[in-house]
């Protein structure tokens, strides 16, 4: 454990730098695709805005998938926006960009996707839900720094948990839905896994070939 004196901002600092998803060092900071959705910036609004967006959406998606299907959820949907942030990396227009993202955004986007297709299948109004969506991927239009591959990739995974879980598949609907639970949340939890780990180690290869150590 290592303590740091000084002012606040040295000490968020140092946190930010351990626990930010930063894909061009995925490599060596695995543990960051998960600690980067339990910290936010020092922004008073954009936090207010992101835990008023969560109280909304979570107790709702709580109640129709259970306790723990709702904590799978909340943390796929958040490593879905690593995805998002580590495939922005790795296309030609980024490179040489170095991108890191931390919050939960990625994450509660996701619910919000989920229950947008719950809803619909349930033959539920959607319309204000839509209307949030839009509204949290505009984000990056109210607030400087917000990475919206984050918002894109949690929303994405979101929409396909949610219509995998509902059972739109007919190799799934036969199961039950402890099963189907189980299943969906190991395929997409190691697809998402997968993919951050090859395309990690893509990005990371020029780094290595070149002699620098991350």
């Amino acid at each position: 454990m290592v303590l740091y004196r000084g002012d606040f901002r040295v000490a968020f600092d140092a946190f930010v730098i351990n626990g930010a998803f930063t894909p061009l060092l995925f490599h060596v900071k695995p543990w960051t695709a998960l600690t980067m959705m339990f910290f936010h910036a020092p922004n008073l609004w954009h936090l207010l805005f992101n835990m008023v967006t969560l109280w909304l959406v979570g107790p709702v998606v709580e109640r129709m998938v259970g306790h723990c299907q709702y904590l799978c959820l909340y943390l796929i949907c958040g490593l879905g926006g690593d995805l998002g942030l580590m495939v922005w990396a790795s296309l030609p227009m980024a490179s040489g960009e170095v991108v890191s993202a931390y919050g939960a955004s990625g994450a509660i986007i996701g619910l919000f996707g989920a229950l947008t297709v719950m809803y619909k299948r349930s033959g539920i109004q959607i319309r204000s839900l839509v209307i949030l969506v839009v509204i949290l991927l505009a984000e990056p239009l109210l607030y400087d720094n917000i990475a919206w591959q984050v918002h894109v990739g949690g929303l994405a995974v979101g929409l396909l948990m949610a219509v995998l879980l509902a059972g739109h598949v007919p190799v799934l609907a036969r199961l039950t839905w402890r099963k189907r639970m189980v299943l969906v949340d190991a395929v997409v939890a190691a697809s998402i896994v997968v993919a951050l780990v090859a395309l990690g180690c893509r990005l990371a290869l020029p780094l290595a070939t070149s002699g620098v150590s991350a």
